[in-house]
């Protein structure tokens, strides 16, 4: 589920910038300087990581977080007819936000930050960091062959202001409802 979200974006984003951009990959794992100045030199990139998740709206999905670090050599660069961070930043907003990726769904732009760090002040760039969260349901680890079969399901309720209870009698294999009553 991580892994299938992950490359969606990835081409995605490969999609929406061609070869305009140096880099496009996942992000290198950690926050070394080497690491740092890897992603400042190979300017405009954007790098893709999983923060982690928190807890869904069901039991049977979790709330993915996810970032998008943008690397430039400029803020704007419309004056120089290259792309500077605000111009790859609005694109990538524009193409994730709402949308869906492999299994998960809803993305949703949750922060934009400028990530300046003393690496990034000797190398001359701008770092953003793009913050995402998105609903990314559970694998399904149930073994549907061991389910057994059933051919009616019944069901009753009541509705909230005392009325009589109603009963519900589906017949599955015929697809429709054989008995439906209340009281």
């Amino acid at each position: 589920m991580i892994g299938e979200t992950e490359t969606a974006i990835l081409n995605t984003v490969k999609a929406v910038f061609g070869g305009t951009l140096r880099q496009i990959d996942t992000h290198p794992g950690t926050w070394s300087d080497v690491a740092v100045r890897r992603m400042l030199i190979a300017t405009p990139a954007v790098y893709v990581a999983w923060l982690g998740c928190g807890e869904g709206r069901t039991l049977r999905e979790v709330e993915s977080r996810w970032v998008l670090y943008v690397a430039a050599e400029m803020l704007n660069g419309r004056e120089m007819n290259r792309l500077g961070a605000y111009e790859i930043i609005e694109l990538l907003m524009v193409h994730l936000n709402g949308k869906a990726f492999g299994p998960s769904t809803g993305m949703r732009l949750t922060k934009a930050q400028n990530l300046y760090t003393d690496a990034q002040e000797a190398s001359g760039t701008v770092l953003y960091g793009l913050y995402f969260s998105a609903r990314t349901p559970l694998p399904n680890t149930n073994d549907e062959s061991n389910l057994n079969d059933f051919l009616t399901h019944v069901q009753t309720w009541r509705l909230p202001d005392g009325s009589p209870e109603f009963k519900a009698h589906i017949t599955v294999n015929t697809g429709g409802i054989t008995e439906a009553k209340n009281g």
